[in-house]
């Protein structure tokens, strides 16, 4: 269960971000969006892990976006012993995007990642540390109906000290085909680099597909599947998400569910949060 402090900091966090992103919080030309995301992820010792989390995201500009994703966690051991549930970890971004006017349209986007310690780490909810990552994509559209995505990741910060002994960045990219006018398909890869890990530290290696439908005006639904190739992750993972923005729940994250022990992939296996007008094409939503 958790502790009664870290259950006010996650009401804290959450009644303030209502408060911050609510419609009538900011300028009129401020865009709210929301989404939820399920995901459900199996490990090689039989150990299960389902998620449900949220995103609350607010648009100031046109090339800035701020956002936090609260996530309810339920650990289910392989072993036989009793489940875990709660609050997890609670990331929260800042993104920032700029598309040029050139060939191919490149957008290019950075966004720093803090997840806050609000999950409860003796039972396996959390890490009981801040983390502090940034990151970064590039998308180019060589053609109207493809798209291809590139970018990287870093930890910075474990706490109040550097990381140290454990892997820090990680690289993924991916190919989105506009299906029709409505879907897109887009397969992907994400590795980890060892760095200052120990040698014995096997690197993870990571493959996903997803797919983006449009239901109706802002509204996609989003379905993505990943398998961990190589080191350390889950042998599988699923996820569904619906609204206007998409948490995209990963397995391989710094600050997903699922990094709470030493090492893990520092980025998921995708692009940047929503950032604004161009999130489309960073994401893949277009």
């Amino acid at each position: 269960m958790l502790d009664t402090r870290k259950a006010r900091i996650a009401i804290a966090a959450a009644a303030t971000l209502l408060v911050i992103l609510s419609p009538g919080a900011g300028a009129q030309s401020s865009a709210v969006s929301y989404g939820v995301t399920a995901a459900t992820f199996g490990w090689q010792d039989g150990r299960q892990e389902q998620a449900l989390g949220a995103i609350i995201q607010l648009t100031p500009t046109r090339w800035l976006s701020l956002g936090a994703s609260p996530t309810l966690l339920r650990v289910s051991g392989g072993d036989g012993s009793e489940s875990r549930f709660g609050i997890t970890d609670l990331p929260v971004y800042a993104g920032v995007f700029h598309s040029f006017a050139a060939p191919w349209r490149p957008t290019l986007g950075f966004a720093g990642v803090a997840s806050l310690p609000t999950g409860d780490a003796d039972q396996g909810l959390g890490r009981g540390k801040s983390l502090v990552s940034a990151q970064g994509v590039l998308a180019v559209s060589p053609l109207s109906a493809l798209t291809l995505r590139a970018g990287g990741s870093r930890l910075l910060r474990v706490g109040d000290s550097a990381p140290s002994g454990i892997p820090t960045t990680s690289l993924f990219g991916d190919v989105v085909l506009l299906a029709s006018a409505r879907t897109n398909l887009s397969v992907g890869y994400a590795m980890e680099l060892r760095g200052e890990a120990p040698s014995t530290y096997d690197p993870a290696r990571a493959i996903n597909a997803a797919m983006v439908h449009s239901l109706f005006g802002p509204v996609v639904l989003g379905l993505s599947a990943g398998r961990t190739i190589q080191g350390m992750g889950p042998r599988w993972s699923f996820a569904v998400g619906i609204g206007t923005a998409f948490a995209g729940l990963s397995p391989v994250g710094a600050t997903s569910p699922s990094a709470r022990g030493a090492g893990g992939m520092t980025k998921p296996s995708g692009a940047l949060p929503t950032i604004g007008d161009a999130s489309c094409r960073l994401l893949g939503g277009c």
